[in-house]
């Protein structure tokens, strides 16, 4: 990794930077919906509570940031361990092709690795240079559709 690129830990103190990123992240083309802010007060506190399961990195190129990635831990029986979910990955646009996307997952793989079974993720169809990208790293198209089941768990809060 580059002496101008630094992978660290969201700090507490920065709400408003991770704020920042995901709304920017949930207004782009890497995702089709946006999400409401109540949604991302949650996670941050999450975060900021410890990293059972939800770890979020920032990616800073000459000590700005220029970046974040939202990571969930899962056991996967079909992986035989445990999983890392890169749950969101956004750049800045301004800090986009330098290779700083590349630097981190490369970055990720040897930071978690000896400890996980597989790493996971999902990508808009239609974002070939990110799929690109991600291929290059190493990933595999699973043979998969993706579902969900919403809850009525905003409901029940409201």
């Amino acid at each position: 990794m580059s002496d101008t690129l630094h992978f660290r830990r969201i700090r507490p103190q920065e709400g408003e930077l991770y704020a920042r990123f995901v709304h920017d992240f949930y207004a782009s083309d890497g995702v089709d919906h946006p999400i409401p802010a109540e949604y991302i007060q949650r996670a941050f506190a999450e975060i900021c509570r410890g990293d059972d399961y939800l770890i979020c990195y920032i990616l800073e190129e000459n000590g700005d940031p220029a970046g974040y990635a939202l990571l969930a831990k899962m056991y996967a029986q079909e992986a035989g361990g445990m999983a890392i979910w890169l749950d969101e990955f956004y750049l800045d646009p301004a800090f986009r092709g330098r290779g700083i996307g590349a630097a981190f997952l490369q970055w990720l793989r040897q930071e978690w690795e000896p400890q996980v079974a597989r790493f996971r993720l999902e990508v808009v169809p239609s974002h070939d240079r990110v799929k690109a990208m991600y291929a290059r790293a190493g990933f595999l198209k699973m043979p998969y559709d993706q579902m969900v089941l919403e809850t009525p768990l905003e409901r029940e809060k409201s």
